[in-house]
């Protein structure tokens, strides 16, 4: 297929979608990069219940079967790559990219380039309307199976000395391009945080579920942990639960 960089501006990939509603010329300047770090500049905001591209908004509608027009039709709130807004249809449009990238039908892909190198026998993935990936969440993967994306990042790309992303991906994505909150840097879909245990901070990368699902990769220590909570729409409780957990596990590394 036709190469990608998070340089690449996201339209090119998406040649099939013209006469967008809302104009902007903006819309050009969107990279690859912009989606991943959630900050395409789009009227998407997944904490905002008013926002045009919110996931719930976007999900439940019916009027347009494809979510990479829902979101690209929406207008531009300022422009591309200078605020991080939470989207999950941000990181859903990569999967489009892709898709453009490689006319592939994406559920194949992840077999082929991620599934099957990475031994996931059981994994049940999200279809939108249009029986595509979706790539903004909802997929089920056994916690052992998603533990291996940490460690296939802490071995610089690598899984049992097979190549699955290039090295200097790894750095580029935990990489923070802009902050979602105090605290809460993000690269290109992986939340970096500084994090505090017992007298020592380290980097901590994560990808986060809405319900607590989290893996974090402690690339000082050789570490990536895996766990799972339920506790969708209620950050407090998760994410507490999330550091007391955490922090009991770098203590047993530290002194084991």
């Amino acid at each position: 297929g036709a190469p990608i960089r998070d340089d690449t501006p996201l339209l090119r990939l998406f040649p099939q979608e013209t006469g967008l509603a809302n104009p902007d010329p903006r819309k050009a300047r969107i990279t690859v990069g912009d989606a991943l770090s959630m900050s395409t500049g789009l009227d998407c905001d997944d904490d905002d219940d008013t926002s045009a591209a919110n996931e719930s908004t976007m999900q439940a509608q019916t009027r347009q079967p494809d979510w990479y027009r829902f979101m690209l039709d929406t207008r531009m709130m300022r422009d591309p790559g200078t605020k991080a807004v939470y989207c999950s249809a941000s990181i859903n449009l990569v999967g489009g990219a892709v898709a453009g990238a490689t006319r592939a039908w994406l559920p194949a892909f992840f077999a082929q380039h991620v599934a099957a190198p990475l031994q996931m026998q059981r994994y049940a993935l999200n279809l939108t309307p249009t029986g595509q990936m979706y790539l903004g969440g909802g997929a089920y993967v056994r916690p052992r199976d998603f533990l291996k994306i940490g460690q296939v990042f802490l071995d610089g790309g690598t899984w049992h000395g097979r190549r699955i992303v290039p090295r200097d991906w790894v750095a580029r994505s935990w990489t923070a391009r802009r902050a979602l909150g105090p605290g809460d840097g993000y690269g290109y879909a992986w939340h970096v945080r500084a994090f505090a245990a017992g007298a020592r901070t380290y980097r901590d990368y994560e990808a986060q579920g809405n319900g607590g699902q989290v893996l974090a990769v402690f690339p000082q220590l050789d570490l990536a942990v895996m766990m799972m909570q339920g506790n969708y729409q209620n950050f407090t409780t998760w994410g507490a639960t999330r550091d007391a957990i955490l922090r009991r596990v770098i203590a047993a590394v530290e002194h084991p």
